[in-house]
C-alpha cells in the first residue's frame, strides 16, 4: 500500500510580487523536502508543486477535493 501525504507550509506569503513566483531558497527547501519523503516510498502531494510555485495559483474550490483525496 502506498503511503500518502500531504505537505503543507506557508505559500503566498512566499511568493514575490513581482515575479509572482516562489524565490529559490524557498522552492529548493520544500523539493528537498518532497524528495525525501518520495525516495522513503510516499506518494506527496503538495500545494506548491502542484501550482508551479506559485506561477498557477488554483481557486480553493479547485484544489479542496484534490487535498481531500489524500
Amino acid at each position: 500500500m502506498t503511503r500518502k501525504m500531504f505537505l503543507a507550509g506557508p505559500f503566498k506569503a512566499l511568493v514575490d510580487a513581482d515575479t509572482h513566483v516562489m524565490g529559490d531558497a524557498a522552492i529548493d527547501k520544500y523539493t528537498s523536502i518532497i524528495d525525501f519523503f518520495e525516495t522513503q516510498g510516499w506518494d506527496v502531494h503538495c500545494a506548491h508543486r502542484r501550482e508551479h510555485w506559485g506561477r498557477e495559483f488554483m481557486e480553493p474550490s479547485e484544489c479542496g477535493s484534490s487535498e481531500l483525496s489524500v
